[in-house]
């Protein structure tokens, strides 16, 4: 059975992608999010302490948000944009652009959240899982980046919250992490 946070997230994203609300222009006018199918098990209550990971069907919907952001930064900027910290320097001047126009927006958290992820997932190692309702990368040392949870910050507080500095932040407490052998610290969000 969904835990009951599960089950409002799914059903949040439900609504949303019936809306198909705009977001950034009419290139990504259409962009997905996530279904009701949000994890590959059936028996959350009993998850372990390391999370879910989500179902094909979800994966196949943040790659397809991945590469929605991904072209609409490569048309924007003219050349190939890899998943690295300009790609993450990019997404945060192009949230504080048009952060009113996002802040009315309902999923744009999530829609960048997918590419500011697959930049943090792929430059400091990890994997997508479902942990306590939210979509995050769970990354070694760092424990847990809850990247939705960053975006929307950055896109609801205009002082501060900035991911390009969350990101570069997951990279000192990774090597800092690593340097030490400590144990994994659970990010804050």
């Amino acid at each position: 059975m969904m835990s009951k946070r599960l089950m409002q997230f799914a059903t949040h994203f439900q609504s949303f992608s019936r809306r198909r609300v705009l977001v950034v222009g009419s290139a990504l006018s259409s962009f997905l999010l996530f279904g009701a199918s949000a994890t590959a098990n059936s028996n959350d209550e009993e998850k372990s302490s390391d999370g879910t990971p989500p179902t094909a069907e979800i994966m196949q919907i943040v790659e397809k948000n991945i590469a929605l952001v991904k072209g609409q930064a490569e048309s924007l900027l003219q050349h190939e944009v890899g998943f690295d910290r300009e790609a993450v320097k990019w997404l945060d001047d192009y949230i504080i652009q048009r952060r009113e126009k996002f802040q009315k927006s309902s999923g744009a958290a999530e829609l960048f959240g997918c590419f500011y992820g697959e930049c943090v997932k792929q430059v400091y190692g990890g994997k997508w899982l479902f942990f306590d309702g939210d979509l995050v990368v769970r990354l070694p040392v760092v424990d847990i980046a809850f990247v939705i949870s960053h975006v929307k910050k950055h896109i609801d507080n205009e002082e501060g919250d900035s991911i390009l500095s969350k990101f570069d932040v997951i990279g000192v407490l990774i090597k800092d992490g690593n340097e030490n052998g400590t144990k994994p610290i659970r990010q804050s969000q």
